[in-house]
């Protein structure tokens, strides 16, 4: 947690028995130490999901929405980094076959996310429109694409399939956001 959030030495864990609660205590450098209760949201997502990801009886799947959400845009880097360690490479060979696969679900509207991402990672949704002309009714669906190098998409996969142009110009503006910070 301190190499998400600058400052955090301690975290302290008390039981208040008599509301049946937990109360928890962030240490912070400075030495004045702040209740759960006045720390932000994007603190608490961060506490939440490593306490998650370090819970020894833990496996399966984690799905996470919008992990941009409270967190501060330079953090997100380091924190998509983190979890990456945290959930098993099945393609590693040191994963142990004993050992139960951990893995992560990712939903974000974020480029700062997406830019962390390595190749194969990603997967691009969006809604789609279809008009039945006859009927007058027009329909939504949600369609989920895979990311392709542009020399590699073929006509007949374009609607299948995002290009990697497309994605780097939806990246461009992680730089454009960096420059305004």
């Amino acid at each position: 947690m301190t190499s998400l959030i600058p400052g955090v030495v301690d975290l302290k864990i008390t039981e208040d028995k008599t509301n049946r609660e937990y109360r928890l205590d962030i240490g912070m450098r400075d030495g004045h130490p702040f209740s759960s209760r006045v720390v932000s949201d994007g603190t608490l997502r961060v506490l939440a999901l490593l306490t998650l990801l370090h819970d020894p009886k833990h496996h399966g799947l984690v799905c996470f929405e919008e992990p941009e959400n409270g967190v501060h845009p330079f953090r997100l880097k380091a924190m998509i980094e983190l979890l990456r360690e945290l959930v098993s490479d099945p393609f590693s060979q040191d994963l142990d076959e004993r050992d139960p696969l951990s893995q992560m679900l990712i939903n974000s509207h974020s480029p700062v996310v997406l830019s962390c991402l390595e190749e194969g990672e990603a997967m691009f949704a969006d809604i789609v429109s279809f008009v039945n002309k006859e009927m007058g009714h027009i329909s939504r669906k949600t369609r989920i694409r895979s990311v392709k190098p542009q020399g590699e998409l073929f006509p007949d996969e374009q609607r299948d399939s995002v290009s990697s142009y497309e994605v780097k110009r939806y990246l461009d503006t992680v730089e454009k956001f960096e420059g305004e910070g």
